[in-house]
């Protein structure tokens, strides 16, 4: 779904966003609401920038992308194959 969402690092870097993400916001909110009280546009900027970053992430930590062995000896992974092209890689044995 998203590019580099099948390489090994891309659930530890999700994680990262997500908790950055929420971390951010709180943030943000806390210092506009001490200037004064948070109008309905900022509340909707929040959300939708919420719902804009966090989604796709969660979707990367709950994906399972099994390494398929072919008996050429190469491996793919089987989210590629729904997008139209196939990933190979040679498997050391």
């Amino acid at each position: 779904m998203l590019p580099f969402d099948n390489r090994p690092w891309a659930k530890r870097v999700a994680a990262i966003v997500i908790v950055c993400t929420i971390v951010c916001e709180i943030s943000v909110a806390l210092w506009i609401r001490a200037e004064g009280p948070l109008d309905f546009s900022e509340i909707l900027a929040f959300v939708l920038f919420f719902l804009a970053v966090v989604p796709p992430n969660i979707h990367i930590l709950r994906s399972k992308r099994p390494i398929v062995q072919k008996d050429d000896g190469t491996a793919s992974t089987r989210g590629r194959i729904a997008q139209g092209g196939v990933e190979t890689a040679k498997v050391s044995s």
